[in-house]
């Protein structure tokens, strides 16, 4: 399993996705990139260079140009705090980020 799947499993609604952190302090809720790199997630490790990462951030800029800038974590973590930004338009964009990472193995 991939990290977009991973991350596909952990946000299965709106009830496990959280913005303006990486996960709730009980672990209930994680954001995008909290979801794909669970403790990881803002610790330093470099998130920019997984292929993941990479092919998350082209599915987001073309979908949601608006809401981000940049090609690294720092735009996925732009879009999932971003003030227009719902569950649907994540759920949206790791389907289609999933799809992608299957069809390059």
């Amino acid at each position: 399993m991939n990290r977009l799947e991973t991350a596909r499993a952990t946000l299965t609604g709106p009830g496990k996705w959280t913005k303006d952190q990486f996960h709730t302090p009980k672990g209930v809720r994680h954001c995008l990139i909290g979801a794909m790199f669970g403790q990881l997630a803002g610790t330093g490790y470099d998130t920019d260079a997984t292929p993941e990462v990479s092919i998350l951030v082209e599915v987001i800029t073309d979908q949601y140009p608006e809401r981000t800038w940049g090609r690294n974590t720092g735009a996925i973590i732009m879009f999932n705090d971003h003030r227009d930004t719902k569950f649907a338009d994540v759920d949206r964009v790791l389907d289609k980020a999933v799809v992608k990472s299957q069809e390059l193995i």
